[in-house]
């Protein structure tokens, strides 16, 4: 199931030649948490650039049916739409719609 995150993680998707060999070892459930934790990690690397300090002002939590991702007020502006495609991924990932807030 590792193999399959980091996969996920670095934008392989479920076409990638060697996901079938990876994927035929483990159940459905698996295989779902395998794509949400990578697109997470898609996302939170997007955020971060890789550094602790931008992911401690930032959360993400499941309110009214959707998946919210709080930003603080002044960096807004910093986050485009590489972040927007990757917390996309995520919703879709959790079959729920996003926001940014």
């Amino acid at each position: 199931m590792l193999a399959l995150i980091i996969a996920a993680r670095y934008g392989d998707g479920p076409d990638a030649p060697y996901v079938d060999s990876l994927t035929s070892l483990l159940e459905e459930t698996d295989k779902d948490f395998a794509a949400r934790a990578g697109a997470a990690l898609r996302l939170a690397y997007a955020l971060s650039a890789g550094t602790e300090h931008m992911l401690n002002l930032t959360s993400i939590e499941k309110r009214n049916d959707r998946l919210e991702l709080h930003l603080p007020q002044d960096a807004g502006a910093l986050f485009g739409e590489a972040v927007q495609r990757r917390l996309d991924a995520v919703g879709k990932a959790f079959g729920l719609p996003v926001a940014i807030v």
